[in-house]
């Protein structure tokens, strides 16, 4: 029986061939979505791909591989529109995939397995490149976005059962954790109504010819995102005291030590966590927010 003999590392040829094939894939399209004529080297995309690629029967070279250029950009601005649907809206296609999806990309090749988790450092890029009067939206938007995607892509720990005799003394000094899925904001607006407005129109160019819902501004908003148990996505509108309490065990602290840290200040929302401790931690329980795992 012959064996057959495997070549330590790929032929040269061939790594020269997939080199350029992503060097130029990765390059983006142009608004009429057609590639860039020049190549890399400075020599025209015509010229140079018979070096690399057959023709087809009824496409040349430069025709072939422009069509993977298109495919690769298409499934990268669609997975960002599908991930970042608040943002898309607020812009359009056009106007997303020209100020915020292409550069973004150029920025941070996808570099994880999954594409579901492509943007993930988008919230952080527009913190460095956006700068227009609607930042804090716009940056705002596109956390809780990404927020949605992570939240149910994270783990479940075990959640916290309450002792059966309903008594809360035992769980004084455990630390508590939220669970990864579970994620609190504080905003100067309430983002999560008017994102539920503008995504129900699924069209992303809706909000380009008609007024945007109304954003309620009134006051500082504060809230809970998590998965359920049927690993639907939940948001609940939260009091500032109980979104402090909850940013305790963000850190891992027991309910003794956050009520601790809490007497230290003179705040009229102290008095208001102090006493509803009792019944959020019945909610929280209910909802599976909390775990004594380390997460």
């Amino acid at each position: 029986m012959s064996q057959t003999t495997l070549q330590p590392r790929a032929p040269d040829e061939l790594k020269r061939t997939l080199t350029w094939f992503g060097s130029i894939i990765e390059r983006p399209i142009d608004l009429q979505s057609c590639m860039m004529p020049i190549a890399p080297s400075g020599r025209p995309m015509e010229d140079e791909a018979p070096d690399y690629i057959i023709p087809s029967p009824t496409l040349q070279p430069h025709q072939r591989i422009e069509l993977y250029n298109q495919q690769y950009w298409w499934r990268l601005l669609n997975i960002l529109h599908e991930n970042f649907p608040t943002l898309t809206r607020l812009f359009g296609y056009q106007a997303f995939n020209e100020l915020i999806g292409t550069p973004y990309i150029c920025r941070y090749r996808p570099d994880d397995w999954s594409l579901a988790r492509l943007g993930h450092l988008l919230p952080r890029f527009l913190q460095y490149t956006y700068n227009t009067e609607d930042r804090e939206l716009v940056i705002a938007s596109a956390t809780l976005d990404f927020a949605y995607i992570d939240s149910f892509l994270a783990k479940q720990r075990q959640p916290l059962n309450l002792p059966k005799d309903g008594t809360l003394e035992q769980l004084l000094d455990t630390k508590l954790f939220l669970q990864p899925h579970a994620k609190l904001f504080d905003f100067p607006f309430h983002l999560f109504s008017f994102r539920e407005a503008l995504i129900q129109e699924k069209n992303g160019d809706h909000w380009l010819e008609h007024p945007l819902p109304p954003l309620d501004t009134s006051k500082r908003f504060h809230f809970v995102l998590y998965r359920n148990h049927f690993n639907h996505i939940l948001w609940k509108e939260i009091s500032p005291a109980e979104h402090l309490f909850l940013q305790f065990f963000e850190k891992g602290y027991s309910i003794s030590d956050a009520c601790d840290r809490l007497a230290e200040h003179d705040n009229p929302i102290v008095e208001q966590a102090l006493s509803h401790i009792h019944l959020w931690l019945q909610e929280w329980t209910l909802y599976g927010l909390l775990t004594t795992e380390k997460t």
